[in-house]
C-alpha cells in the first residue's frame, strides 16, 4: 500500500481515523467506497474503509496511531492538517511489528 492520504482509514464504528499499515483491498485503491481487511499502527484490525471528504477532514485521528508515529494528536487526515509523517518500516516480517524509521 502506498503512503497516501488514504492510509488513514476508518473501521465500521466510524469514530476515528486509523493509520493503516497492512491492507488487503476488496475494491480499487482509489475508489471512494473501497474497503478491505487491514491492520492499523495501533494494533486495531478489521474491515477498514475509505472515509468521505468530510470525515477525512473532521474525524479525530487515533491517539495511539499518532503516538506511535510521533505526530500531534488531532483531527483530520495528516495531509489535510499539513503534518509530515515519518516513513514506516517493518522491523519484523514474522511478527509484523511496525515502527517509525529514524
Amino acid at each position: 500500500m502506498s503512503q497516501t492520504h488514504q492510509d488513514w482509514l476508518v473501521l465500521p464504528s466510524w469514530n476515528r481515523l486509523h493509520r493503516v499499515v497492512d491492507m488487503r483491498w476488496v475494491g480499487g485503491e482509489w475508489d471512494i467506497e473501497c474497503m478491505g481487511e487491514g491492520r492499523a499502527l495501533c494494533g486495531a484490525s478489521g474491515e477498514f474503509c475509505v472515509p468521505g471528504f468530510l470525515s477525512r477532514m473532521g474525524l479525530p485521528r487515533c491517539a495511539h496511531c499518532c503516538d506511535r508515529l510521533g505526530i500531534p494528536r488531532g483531527s483530520g487526515n495528516t495531509i489535510n492538517a499539513h503534518i509530515t509523517e515519518p516513513p514506516l518500516v517493518s522491523i519484523s516480517r514474522r511478527t509484523e511489528v511496525w515502527m517509525v524509521s529514524a
